[in-house]
């Protein structure tokens, strides 16, 4: 293993020098939640996202009532040429907010958010993985970390495609919803409550992403920090509350190999949404 043997010595070492070393547990205490990161990567997301929303507020919602009209209008006097005109308001409408999007999230910034949070991330997990440690082995882990780097630029990659597919993928489903609405003769009421509807679902999305990614990358560096340090196995710990789903939930104390994911869940955090964390086994560091 890695690192096992420069453990034991420098345990050994302070032995022999009269430092009184805690003795091993086989648990250590759980790692603290990382709450505190999903919501502000939520923040940062819904302030990158932010000019979206207005968009749709302040000038596809207030053109609704032209839109109707054109529609209502084609239908009484030519319905061979609907398309023409109410059609062609909601396409310069919908064109309009996408060119928008596609000005206010320029990838710069979105990468460099992302990295922001990544960074984030990866702080608060090493500090907790110290601690951890050295609260069961009484030194602190000496690691050497070549892959976070490409750990990071993968975070940073997938996550400023994530937040810029949000309001793409919203503005879509926008129009689509409007032309079927609009062809079925619904109300002004009912289709400006649709698009609130899309709106709140983008913003949940914004919010999966937050919470999603930042477990599952605090997951995955977990893995790659025990693994460097020599640790082969660790112990499943859930969030022990009523959200904890019973394919996790039945996993609890139980001990798993790094090299041996559990078939239905993968390791902790690579679920979506999991927020159970993996407890490393030292006893080969007696």
């Amino acid at each position: 293993m890695p690192q096992t043997e420069q453990i034991k010595r420098q345990r050994q070492a302070k032995k022999s020098s009269g430092v009184r070393l805690p003795s091993i547990k086989r648990q250590p205490t759980r790692q603290a939640s990382g709450k505190m990161l999903e919501v502000q990567y939520f923040r940062v997301i819904k302030a990158i996202i932010e000019p979206y929303f207005a968009d749709v507020r302040e000038r596809l919602i207030p053109s609704l009532p032209a839109i109707i009209d054109s529609h209502n209008l084609a239908v009484r006097v030519d319905s061979e040429k609907l398309d023409q005109t109410y059609g062609e308001l909601i396409s310069k409408r919908i064109r309009d907010i996408q060119i928008g999007i596609a000005i206010q999230l320029p990838e710069s910034i979105l990468k460099l958010r992302s990295q922001d949070q990544a960074n984030n991330i990866s702080r608060f997990n090493r500090n907790q993985f110290d601690r951890q440690i050295k609260t069961v082995l009484g030194i602190d882990p000496i690691l050497n970390e070549p892959y976070l780097e490409s750990q990071v630029q993968s975070f940073v990659e997938r996550n400023s495609a994530l937040i810029k597919d949000v309001p793409s993928q919203s503005i879509s489903r926008i129009e689509t919803k409007l032309r079927t609405g609009i062809e079925a003769g619904e109300s002004l009421k009912t289709l400006t409550a649709t698009i609130q509807d899309e709106l709140r679902i983008a913003k949940n999305r914004a919010k999966l992403i937050a919470r999603d990614q930042t477990n599952k990358f605090m997951g995955k560096l977990t893995e790659l920090r025990q693994t460097s340090l020599g640790v082969d196995e660790y112990i499943w710990s859930t969030s022990q509350d009523e959200r904890v789903r019973p394919s996790h939930s039945v996993k609890e104390g139980k001990t798993f190999k790094w090299d041996d994911p559990p078939a239905d869940t993968g390791h902790p955090g690579h679920d979506i949404n999991c927020r159970c964390v993996a407890l490393p086994v030292l006893e080969d560091f007696k």
